[in-house]
C-alpha cells in the first residue's frame, strides 16, 4: 500500500519541519493518536505512536533520520506491519511559503493483520499531511499582503506578494518584500506609504489581503504648483486684454 500527498502552505519549510519533528505533541491535534513518544540522538529519532481509533488500539514505532529543514526519512522499527517506509520533504517557495510532501509505503505480514488494520493505516497516512497543514494554520495564522510601487509614466510597476504572521505591520511588509533593495527608485526607507489608497504610519497592523502602496516623492510643492498655474492664467488673461485694446 502506498500514499502520496503534497500541499503548498503559507509557512516556511523550517516551521513545517519543526511541527512534524514535535512527535510528543501529536495527541494534541491527531484525534486517533492516544499517546506519542520520541527518543532523540542527534539526527536520529525513534518515534512511537499509540493509536486508539474507535476502540481499535495498536502501536507502531519508526526510526527516523532528519535532514533539517528539508527532509525526514522513516523506517519501521516495531509494529503490526512487515514493512513501512516514509518520507517528508519540505521546500521553501519564497514569500514565506513552502511545499510539503508526504509519502509512505507499507505492507502487512499476514492476511489477518491486513484485514484488521488496513483501513486504520489508510486513515492515518492518508490524512497525515493535511493534519499538519491544519495544525500550522491554527498555531501560526498568516496574512497575505501586496506591496506595490507605480513609477512615473512609462516606468514599469513594481509589485510583490508576501506572507506574514498575523499582527504584522506595514513596515514588516516592506521589509519582507525587499522593497528597499529590489525597487530603489521607490526610496522605500523614507517614502510616504499607505494601505488601499489611505496614507498611514508604518506601524499600522495589516489585515489579510491589504495592499501596501509606496508613493512617489513629490517633485514640487502642490501649493507652489497651483500658484504657478494661477499666475500663468492671469498673465495669459492680461495678454489677451492687451491685444484687444
Amino acid at each position: 500500500m502506498r500514499v502520496f500527498r503534497a500541499a503548498v502552505t503559507p509557512h516556511s519549510a523550517a516551521d513545517m519541519f519543526a511541527l512534524v519533528d514535535d512527535i510528543e505533541s501529536y495527541p494534541e491535534f491527531l484525534p486517533w493518536c492516544e499517546r506519542a513518544e520520541a527518543r532523540r540522538d542527534g539526527e536520529n529519532v525513534r518515534g512511537a505512536i499509540f493509536v486508539n481509533y474507535h476502540g481499535l488500539r495498536v502501536s507502531f514505532a519508526t526510526q527516523n533520520r532528519h535532514r533539517h529543514p528539508s527532509e525526514i526519512e522513516m523506517k519501521l522499527a516495531e509494529g503490526p506491519l512487515s514493512e513501512l517506509e516514509g518520507r517528508w520533504r519540505f521546500a521553501d517557495l519564497g514569500d514565506g511559503r513552502s511545499r510539503v510532501e508526504f509519502e509512505a509505503r507499507w505492507a502487512f505480514g499476514s492476511r489477518t493483520l491486513e484485514r484488521l488494520f488496513s483501513g486504520l493505516f489508510r486513515v492515518i497516512f492518508g490524512r497525515f499531511a493535511e493534519a499538519f497543514v491544519a495544525r500550522a494554520n491554527a498555531l501560526m495564522p498568516r496574512v497575505r499582503a501586496e506591496v506595490v510601487f507605480a513609477g512615473k509614466e512609462g516606468e514599469s510597476e513594481w509589485r510583490r506578494t508576501v506572507m506574514l504572521p498575523k499582527g504584522a505591520t506595514v513596515a514588516d511588509a516592506l521589509s519582507a518584500s525587499r522593497a528597499a533593495l529590489e525597487c530603489p527608485q521607490a526610496n522605500s526607507e523614507s517614502a510616504t506609504v499607505g494601505v488601499l489608497g489611505e496614507v498611514c504610519e508604518r506601524g499600522r497592523i495589516l489585515a489579510d489581503g491589504d495592499r501596501v502602496e509606496i508613493y512617489r516623492p513629490l517633485t514640487a510643492d502642490p501649493r507652489e504648483s497651483r500658484r504657478a498655474r494661477a499666475h500663468g492664467k492671469v498673465e495669459a488673461a492680461g495678454a489677451v486684454g492687451s491685444e484687444g485694446v
